[in-house]
């Protein structure tokens, strides 16, 4: 059994079913974002995640489900990463679900959870520098901007920096 997590706007919960899975990865195929590009696996390569640990890996990642708490829609994702001393945190929120603080209260709700139940002492996330809306959110989440990777990753037929942020335990 796992606990969710509620915040004012959306609660991280377990995927229901593959179906459920399976939408928002069909969606980031069909609808790949203008930064990041199209994801790198098929719904198929996705799956041994879900069939093996619901998307709740302990020993590898955790993968929960976003849902908008008025009107009980399925509008994201939220990743954790925990190894040793630190934590990476993934956001994914629907296209029409954007700029409404869901990506915000997703990502705080996740590192309420990774310093609640790891001994980790610092969350991290990686955006790319020409993303503003998520370093926006980065940001809105009270993560600091602790250095840039310059022309690291290739996206859309170009190159570009991604930028590292870090919130720790003590912040």
């Amino acid at each position: 059994m796992y606990t969710t997590y509620t915040g004012s706007k959306v609660r991280l919960r377990p995927f229901r079913d593959l179906a459920e899975w399976d939408s928002l990865g069909l969606l980031g195929i069909e609808e790949p974002g203008e930064h990041w590009g199209p994801w790198h696996e098929t719904l198929q390569e996705n799956h041994p995640l879900f069939n093996d640990h619901g998307g709740l890996n302990p020993a590898e990642e955790y993968c929960w489900a976003v849902e908008e708490l008025s009107s009980g829609r399925l509008v994201g994702e939220e990743n954790m990463h925990p190894h040793r001393l630190g934590c990476w945190l993934g956001t994914h929120i629907r296209l029409d679900w954007r700029g409404q603080g869901c990506g915000v209260e997703a990502k705080l709700l996740a590192a309420g959870f990774a310093f609640d139940n790891f001994p980790v002492e610092n969350i991290f996330a990686v955006t790319l520098a020409a993303h503003s809306r998520a370093i926006r959110g980065l940001e809105l989440c009270g993560m600091r901007r602790i250095g840039q990777e310059a022309v690291s990753y290739y996206s859309a037929g170009n190159y570009s920096s991604r930028v590292y942020f870090n919130l720790t335990r003590a912040e």
